[in-house]
């Protein structure tokens, strides 16, 4: 397996990963009666969870900071693909 494709593959671990996560979530509000977006303190709780892994993992607070802007951009353009752009502003 070549650097490339070892790298995609640890990357489609922690997406996936992630997405379980939000299925876990749902699932939990399912058995609420709740038919809806996750609640947005299920999503900081989430992101706190994860949030907290980076600084625990990585080098430095540089290191973490970098990880978090390629993440905030992949996802950007990933919602941009599909027509999901958040409204610029406010």
């Amino acid at each position: 397996m070549n650097k490339h494709d070892f790298t995609k593959d640890f990357f489609n671990v922690g997406y996936e990963s992630g997405l379980n996560a939000l299925e876990a979530i749902s699932k939990h509000n399912e058995k609420r009666f709740l038919n809806e977006n996750p609640h947005p303190h299920e999503l900081a709780g989430l992101l706190s969870s994860i949030a907290n892994c980076i600084y625990y993992y990585a080098p430095s607070e540089k290191a973490a900071k970098e990880l978090f802007k390629f993440a905030i951009q992949y996802a950007k353009e990933e919602n941009a693909k599909i027509g999901m752009n958040l409204p610029k502003g406010a």
